[in-house]
């Protein structure tokens, strides 16, 4: 059966955890010492009755005290997502990140012998860091892994490569598929996603899930290859 927008959402909400939320009125306020925008943002899921401005304005209110810019994530599945957007940009907010959120079932391939999985949770985020150059906030990174629930895997090729696989409910979500500059095109980021799968297919997940930035044309290549499709989108609203 093919897993909801709504469910997707939820697995990945929970696979990246928040270090700290509030659930307001059906909207979910994230802080995580300001690493990522998905945990420092407010995702509105539900309808609420409280009057819109004064939601926006108290989580304005709210990220400001705490040094944050005021940003929401919306995904297009929410109810009013477009009034939502439109209503946000007239208070000054600007559109961020264009994101396609993609699921397809799990198949079971054989693991790559040169993926290794880490135990060292630290040494990964330092790789992972280190491959992307977002070195700024690698305790609130590790902060965020040590709070995921669901059964996971830290995965490198030597020095060049890495990914994040997390199961639960059924699912897997791949995660932060990161590979060095000057090893990108030879198939690594292909490994690191076929043995993601084969981790979740052994631990009884059916279903795949990740997100990427739709200006991605590489990476949408290489999902699309193994047949991940879009069910939803969200983009981000900052406070310019």
């Amino acid at each position: 059966m093919e897993s909801s927008p709504r469910t997707i959402e939820e697995l990945s909400l929970r696979a990246w955890p928040a270090t700290h939320t509030e659930t307001y009125d059906g909207w979910l306020l994230r802080f995580a010492d300001g690493y990522t925008k998905r945990a420092n943002s407010v995702t509105p899921l539900d309808h609420g009755e409280v009057d819109i401005d004064v939601k926006v304005g108290r989580c304005e209110a709210e990220y400001r005290s705490l040094g944050l810019t005021p940003m929401f994530r919306i995904p297009s599945f929410v109810p009013d997502a477009v009034n939502l957007r439109l209503g946000l940009q007239q208070r000054g907010y600007q559109p961020l990140d264009p994101t396609s959120v993609q699921s397809g079932p799990v198949p079971d391939p054989d693991p790559d012998p040169w993926v290794e999985s880490m135990g060292d949770v630290a040494a990964w985020v330092d790789l992972h860091d280190t491959l992307e150059g977002t070195r700024s906030n690698p305790g609130a990174h590790l902060a965020i892994l040590e709070a995921i629930e669901g059964t996971t895997a830290y995965l490198r090729i030597d020095e060049v490569a890495c990914g994040l696989a997390i199961v639960e409910r059924g699912h897997v979500g791949i995660y932060d598929v990161a590979v060095a500059e000057e090893e990108r095109r030879r198939g690594l980021g292909r490994r690191i996603v076929e043995t993601a799968l084969a981790f979740g297919a052994e631990h009884g997940a059916h279903t795949a899930y990740l997100s990427v930035m739709k200006s991605n044309a590489p990476a949408l290549a290489l999902y699309a290859s193994f047949g991940f499709e879009e069910r939803y989108s969200y983009e981000y609203q900052a406070f310019s």
